[in-house]
């Protein structure tokens, strides 16, 4: 009888055990959902009606924003990346550390992604060039090199990330615009577009290993357009080492786009 009992209670402790450990574990990772992080900062989701980066920026005829988006030459930026200032707004310290994404509107455009991104948070993360959007009707394009470097023959548009999964961005729809390769990496010949303003947060995280770097990304929009002509990207960090604030082209050398459907021809 006595060894019955003692059975008994041994297997109701290692029951007890086993479901402190889920509850453990469920607090641990279960989201606020008023904020979408859970207690180990991470972002799950983004709360309804609570995304950060507001409505989708559209670009307003005589605009700096106007005269930004349609500025690149590629004598001066070859790398498709033009800095114009350092990063002009105050940093959103209150926030956790995660990303925060914006609500995709009814033509399926994106207000951008920001967040702050530490250590933690980059990996050796999946391909960014996830199969979630409708690359059908992809222009095979010739695109000459910018001065002094190499062009590009291959499919010109992609699938790119605001925010790449190596800096712990999703490979979700919320998180991913139809751009050019060269939106994407410039010509390839150094880190340019968007890897260069990647870069430019590894490079800081390298050396400040417990620091954390606020990465602001919003594509930019013509009227009625679907295709992103430029994004810009916000850097800068609480000890003030890193500020700039970066348009990021998504065009393509010697080649005009037609951002409402994505048909290309020569530049005239």
């Amino acid at each position: 009888m006595f060894r019955i009992l003692f059975k008994f209670i041994i297997r109701m402790l290692l029951v007890c055990f086993i479901l402190l450990c889920l509850m453990a574990y469920c607090t641990a990772h279960v989201p606020d959902p008023n904020t979408g992080f859970n207690p180990m900062g991470e972002q799950v989701f983004v709360p309804e009606g609570k995304a950060y980066m507001g409505e989708v920026v559209e670009i307003n005829e005589g605009s700096q924003l106007e005269e930004w988006a349609h500025s690149f030459d590629p004598g001066q930026y070859p790398d498709y990346v033009r800095v114009v200032s350092a990063y002009p707004d105050e940093l959103r310290t209150e926030l956790d550390n995660g990303i925060l994404y914006g609500e995709v509107d009814d033509l399926g455009r994106l207000p951008g992604a920001a967040g702050w991104i530490t250590n933690d948070m980059r990996s050796d993360a999946p391909d960014a060039e996830a199969d979630i959007m409708d690359m059908k009707g992809n222009v095979w394009a010739k695109v000459p090199g910018t001065p002094g470097r190499y062009g590009f023959e291959g499919n010109l548009f992609k699938p790119v990330n605001l925010i790449p999964p190596s800096l712990g961005g999703d490979n979700a729809s919320h998180n991913i615009v139809r751009g050019t390769v060269m939106l994407d990496e410039g010509d390839g010949h150094t880190p340019g577009g968007l890897s260069y303003t990647e870069s430019l947060v590894n490079d800081y995280l390298d050396t400040h290993p417990d620091g954390r770097v606020w990465y602001n990304v919003v594509p930019v929009y013509g009227a009625g357009e679907v295709i992103p002509r430029a994004i810009v990207v916000g850097i800068a960090t609480e000890d003030g080492e890193l500020s700039v604030r970066a348009v990021v082209f998504n065009a393509a050398n010697g080649l005009d786009i037609d951002y409402k459907t994505g048909e290309v021809s020569m530049a005239r």
